[in-house]
């Protein structure tokens, strides 16, 4: 242990010390940037580019830590995104009160009319699990997509300590309609 440098970094009071830098790259800007990157990989033009709402949702069971110390979960996920082709990045309020941004995949072979099913495949972060920090996620998900409106339905189930839930996200194109 360098206890001269612990010695000096003591002795200073903390309205003297240097504050720490951040980087100009927050992390919304970081995802923003990696969306318009995304927008020019091939397929992301014909899938189009939509403006996305936060998010509603209704949690069906309420067995979580979360839920037994709080009483409550948040139902009304304050926020917004992008989906450019079959990319989505976004963030929103969750529903334990804290910040989530994602970045996933969308995988939707199933279609009927105006309806395309699948999976969204990605990160996400703002939760307990890993820290607050990112990790994997698999989310089963509907969406109707009719001219220059939309809306995503997903489907959260109930797994470990994570209660289950169904949560509804709005949608506008941004882009020209080639259908």
């Amino acid at each position: 242990m360098n206890h001269g440098a612990q010695l000096r970094s003591a002795s200073i009071p903390d309205g003297f010390r240097e504050p720490q830098r951040r980087s100009l790259l927050g992390p919304n800007i970081r995802l923003a940037v990696i969306a318009v990157a995304l927008s020019f990989m091939p397929d992301s033009r014909a899938e189009g580019v939509w403006l996305t709402s936060g998010l509603f949702s209704k949690h069906l069971t309420h067995d979580s830590d979360y839920y037994r110390e709080n009483g409550h979960y948040r139902e009304n996920h304050i926020g917004g995104g992008v989906e450019i082709g079959n990319f989505y990045a976004g963030t929103f309020k969750n529903s334990i009160d804290k910040r989530s941004r994602y970045l996933t995949y969308a995988w939707r072979p199933l279609r009927y009319g105006y309806l395309r099913a699948g999976v969204a495949a990605g990160v996400l972060d703002g939760y307990t699990v890993n820290n607050g920090g990112f990790f994997p996620v698999a989310i089963p998900h509907v969406s109707a997509e009719y001219k220059r409106f939309g809306a995503n339905v997903i489907l959260i189930p109930k797994f470990k300590d994570v209660d289950a839930l169904i949560a509804v996200q709005f949608k506008v194109r941004l882009d020209g309609i080639d259908r």
